[in-house]
């Protein structure tokens, strides 16, 4: 072989790993590409529904039937998934009380501090990016004073994060706020009302809709009209086997068109790809659902055009960056669902 030939195999290997790298990075980092002036509403954000059940290993029965997740939240962050979904449930163990994940009624073995100071730190350590924590208490076994005394600890805490961290880190949300203005940060947007606590940062949703509805987002629990803007939502979490799914493609779609279709200033959108197949607990068939729905809404995300336009929202996703799961394994399309969300960003 001749020294030329050589030399030319070489450079050319070597950007072949170069666009592999820049590929890796540029999914790492995805939003390094955006405009500043990007309306964070008109992003398309990938997002995982009960982002910390990866955890859920310790039984049989829990870590088949219970799990949505396979990927810990670091490579969950590392793939580009950026909005994680929170259920903080209260412990009660007297002055020692504290939250930890729970999906519904599973632990998920880790502390509500831990997991909101680990997205902090994503972002600390990515200052191209931002992150979504998306709040909804779980009750689980809670009796009702429980459950009172578990959302007054999350508000406190919620004050206490921004009071350590300061807008650096915690950003402060409005309807029209832009990519500019949070990188580098944590937004945090909450499914529940804290009563007797004022917290002007948070996103709060009102009148949310399982099936396809239109609610608002406000600020801070207030709704003004410079405050607050419309949410349309959607997150049919059940069918009953395949030949009813189109319950759930419906919805999906119904969501979609309904966001990009509307004349407001600024709307929001969270739309889930996430549910179970089954009626029961006892057949919580997620990787079969998924199955059926992420390929869905892989199909639907390549036919849309986000770039100078509106995107899907936050879609929320099982088995974010996993290519199979289960007993009875399914391919389940996560690593793909993941690229083709982000895609929609740039076309």
């Amino acid at each position: 072989m001749t020294t030329s030939i050589m030399k030319s195999r070489i450079t050319a290997l070597v950007m072949l790993l170069s666009c592999v790298v820049s590929v890796a990075s540029a999914q790492n980092n995805w939003m390094k590409g955006l405009p500043d002036s990007t309306p964070v509403c008109d992003i398309t954000i990938p997002g995982t529904h009960d982002t910390f059940t990866y955890q859920l290993d310790y039984e049989f029965v829990t870590k088949y039937w219970w799990r949505t997740q396979t990927a810990d939240v670091a490579k969950q962050f590392d793939i580009g998934i950026r909005c994680f979904d929170f259920r903080p449930h209260y412990v009660d163990k007297g002055k020692d009380s504290y939250l930890q994940i729970y999906h519904n009624r599973r632990n998920c073995r880790i502390s509500f501090d831990e997991a909101f100071r680990s997205v902090v730190g994503f972002v600390t350590e990515n200052p191209s990016e931002f992150a979504i924590v998306y709040l909804n208490y779980e009750s689980g076994d809670n009796d009702s004073n429980q459950k009172k005394a578990g959302k007054e600890m999350l508000a406190r805490m919620l004050l206490g994060y921004m009071d350590e961290y300061g807008p650096e880190s915690i950003a402060f949300f409005r309807p029209d706020i832009t990519l500019g203005e949070i990188r580098h940060k944590v937004l945090i947007i909450c499914r529940d009302n804290y009563e007797g606590f004022d917290l002007p940062f948070a996103a709060f949703i009102n009148n949310w809709d399982d099936c396809s509805g239109k609610g608002f987002l406000s600020t801070g629990g207030k709704k003004d009209e410079t405050r607050a803007c419309t949410l349309f939502s959607q997150d049919l979490y059940a069918v009953y086997d395949w030949d009813h799914f189109h319950e759930k493609s419906d919805a999906f779609d119904g969501c979609a068109k309904a966001f990009l279709a509307d004349g407001t200033a600024c709307p929001w959108c969270i739309n889930n790809a996430s549910g179970f197949m089954g009626h029961s607990e006892k057949t919580l068939n997620y990787n079969e659902f998924a199955y059926k729905s992420n390929p869905y809404v892989i199909s639907y995300a390549e036919k849309m055009s986000g770039k100078d336009g509106r995107g899907l929202g936050i879609v929320m996703m099982d088995f974010a960056g996993e290519t199979e799961f289960g007993l009875v394994k399914y391919q389940v399309f996560g690593d793909k669902l993941v690229e083709a969300l982000i895609a929609v960003n740039y076309r």
